[in-house]
């Protein structure tokens, strides 16, 4: 099923069969607009931006290496969310004020 827009490719209401099917209309989307537009920032295709960088890129470390980066300690409120990068997050109500320490 094809769109010519990703709003209706796998924008809201979008309905998946499986995660595989998600993955796939995304890369369409992708493929088919946002690496052929031109943004006004840049004016170059993000794809023709990859093509020039990509020789000067280096693999990222191993996750497992990169994990004690990814965690923050944060208080969780009384209602027992928590707050993570201007996002509030249900917790068990059990860590309700208590600091706890979150991964990314």
């Amino acid at each position: 099923m094809g769109s010519s827009t990703c709003a209706a490719t796998c924008g809201p209401g979008a309905q998946f069969t499986d995660d595989a099917d998600l993955n796939r209309r995304a890369l369409e989307s992708c493929e088919s607009l946002a690496n052929v537009r031109v943004p006004g920032d840049t004016r170059q295709r993000p794809k023709e931006l990859l093509a020039k960088e990509q020789p000067h890129l280096a693999p990222l470390d191993e996750p497992a290496r990169l994990s004690v980066f990814l965690r923050e300690d944060r208080k969780v409120g009384r209602d027992g969310y928590v707050q993570w990068d201007r996002s509030w997050y249900g917790v068990p109500w059990t860590w309700a004020a208590a600091v706890e320490c979150f991964a990314a």
